[in-house]
């Protein structure tokens, strides 16, 4: 099966989370397992962000996945597009690809004074 398209904006210098749910054809919930990664890659493909449940990026909880970049790791970010794929575990054991697209960084306006 293909990856499902996904484009999200993450807003640069806030701290960002989503929770991603996973249903299999019949729409049962499934439950990834270790490892599961996702990376952010520029135009060049240099990877800009990389979210794993190693580094604690990447969260499996209750069925589903919590994605999260701190605002200092979005902040890092240019603003601009990104490829991205998220890769995940199922109970079996088989790496699938996810999700994929382009994540799209919205340009940080304020800052503290």
């Amino acid at each position: 099966m293909p990856a499902g398209q996904w484009d999200p904006v993450i807003d640069q210098g806030a701290d960002w989370s989503v929770t991603v749910s996973w249903f299999d054809e019949a729409g049962a919930p499934v439950t990834a397992q270790a490892p599961c990664y996702m990376q952010l890659r520029d135009a060049a493909g240099a990877a800009a962000a990389t979210l794993t449940t190693e580094n604690g990026g990447i969260t499996i909880s209750a069925g589903q996945l919590l994605l999260t970049l701190d605002a200092a790791a979005t902040g890092a970010l240019a603003a601009s597009w990104f490829d991205h794929d998220l890769f995940v575990t199922d109970p079996g054991g088989h790496l699938v690809r996810l999700l994929a697209g382009l994540a799209r960084v919205a340009a940080r306006v304020s800052t503290p004074t």
